[in-house]
């Protein structure tokens, strides 16, 4: 009995010691974009309302202002045509207007209309 409690003793100091490394590496890269950031948000339409446009670039320096963006939009090719990949076909032409921090930017479109979900290339 005795080896079971010590046994359980030192499995919540692992764990607690793992989670106070996690939090201090956390806590370190919070002035980073995490992963999910800069990987699969980083050329997406995030927020679309009325005439305002708002687009994740992912980090400082991917758009200027005055810069002119294709936007895409993928569509899975069904299985029994091409092996079922997705195919993406343009249907916007974007401004960036404004950046709003290292992250975002607002767009104008310029031609055609974008959706949430859509693919900016930058």
């Amino acid at each position: 009995m005795v080896m079971k409690v010590a046994g359980r003793a030192r499995y919540r100091m692992a764990l607690g010691a793992g989670l106070l490394v996690l939090t201090v590496a956390g806590a370190a890269n919070a002035a980073q974009p995490s992963l999910y950031h800069r990987v699969l948000m980083r050329g997406q339409v995030v927020e679309q309302i009325a005439d305002r446009t708002l687009i994740c670039i992912g980090n400082e320096g991917a758009a200027q202002v005055g810069d002119e963006l294709t936007i895409l939009r993928h569509k899975r090719v069904p299985l029994n045509s091409r092996g079922g990949k997705r195919r993406a076909r343009q249907v916007a032409t974007a401004r960036v207007a404004e950046l709003s921090d290292s992250h975002y930017a607002r767009v104008e479109i310029i031609q055609g209309a974008a959706r949430v979900g859509d693919r900016i290339r930058l």
